[in-house]
């Protein structure tokens, strides 16, 4: 069985010693990084508040994940929510959030679980436990939810009605991801190094219909555009897989096009922007150099990958998670700082200017925006 250390929501390959070196050294440089100075504190939230919610991790092992609130009102933040709520912990690597009939379901990869809790109140009304190591969800409607998983090579059919697992989709590799539905279909990765394709799924079958090929192995983050075409990302940089965006067309399952990544680079979350005609994404470099190492920015319509990034990540640090406030037009950016301390929200304007830093949980990894 390969080892894994968890970096990124926070799952890696741990291939060899060097890179255990290399991982440790980039989160000794992260530590060292000063936090910025702004008030906290452990308001719990009420239903006329309006924010973005920020879903934080945890360092792995520790059981320390939580729940932070950015109020738009007040541009204060309040953090340890879950905790203050209930009076214990989350659990240990919160992976996944997402809003469903005033609850919000968090997936917590390393407790092997899901919580529920009451999206005003924010108590914990359920937990579901026969669900192991669950990575992403993806709404079908409001009374079905698919649960994709790191170790197993299935994707969980949740039913919200009666929280509970009430189907299985069987795939060809462990550690499914990211998954998207488009025109009644789904289209889910597989984050494996053997895997070159992506599955189309029937989701009201719950079966695999069809195996659409892609340009590199290992996917990990699909997104449409705004000509309906599906944009996947793949690779793994620490088992010598080289990265590829990839486009096809989902009604030929043909590719338009494909972008090939350097072996040195590491780009993850994939992200649109409100007209879906730009995307965005982030590459992190753990040795704490400047170069490929930010927020990268770029048209649909470009022929080459950006060269630079569009938000730069300080020397010794990098962004861990990105959010776009497609209302209020802003970019909000997580610095996770060594995942041993208070992660750090930096917010944007669309131009790529700081405008405000907070504090929030550790390892924050999501923003969740009304």
């Amino acid at each position: 069985m390969k080892k894994f250390v968890k970096i990124k929501s926070h799952t890696i390959p741990f291939p060899n010693l060097e890179f255990g070196i290399l991982y440790f050294f980039a989160f000794f440089l992260n530590a060292c990084v000063k936090d910025i100075p702004n008030p906290s504190d452990k308001t719990i939230p009420n239903g006329s508040h309006k924010g973005v919610l920020i879903l934080n991790e945890g360092s792995y092992a520790n059981n320390n994940a939580e729940i932070s609130f950015l109020d738009y009102e007040t541009n204060a933040i309040s953090n340890s929510i879950y905790s203050t709520a209930n009076n214990k912990s989350m659990g240990d690597v919160a992976q996944d959030i997402i809003l469903i009939q005033g609850k919000y379901y968090i997936t917590i990869n390393n407790s092997n679980k899901i919580t529920v809790i009451d999206a005003l109140q924010f108590n914990e009304v359920k937990t579901i436990s026969n669900i192991s190591n669950p990575r992403y969800f993806l709404k079908i409607n409001d009374s079905v939810l698919y649960v994709s998983s790191l170790y197993s090579n299935s994707i969980y059919v949740l039913n919200t009605n009666q929280n509970k697992v009430t189907n299985t989709i069987q795939l060809d590799f462990a550690n499914t991801e990211k998954m998207i539905l488009l025109h009644g279909k789904v289209y889910a990765t597989n984050w494996n190094t053997s895997c070159n394709y992506i599955y189309q799924i029937n989701p009201f079958t719950h079966l695999v219909e069809d195996k659409i090929y892609i340009a590199g192995f290992a996917a990990h983050h699909i997104e449409v555009d705004h000509n309906g075409m599906l944009w996947i990302l793949s690779g793994n940089k620490y088992q010598n897989v080289n990265a590829y965006f990839t486009v096809i067309n989902p009604m030929t399952k043909q590719i338009i096009k494909s972008y090939s990544f350097a072996k040195e680079q590491d780009p993850f979350r994939l992200l649109f922007n409100k007209t879906r005609d730009s995307l965005y994404f982030l590459q992190v470099n753990y040795q704490g150099q400047n170069v490929n190492n930010g927020l990268y920015k770029m048209s649909i319509e470009n022929t080459v990958l950006p060269n630079q990034a569009f938000i730069p990540a300080q020397t010794n640090s990098y962004f861990w998670a990105i959010g776009l406030d497609t209302i209020n037009q802003f970019i909000y950016l997580s610095d996770p700082k060594g995942f041993n301390q208070s992660s750090a929200i930096m917010k944007y304007n669309l131009q790529g200017n700081i405008l405000q830093s907070y504090k929030a949980g550790i390892g924050a990894n999501t923003f969740l925006f009304p």
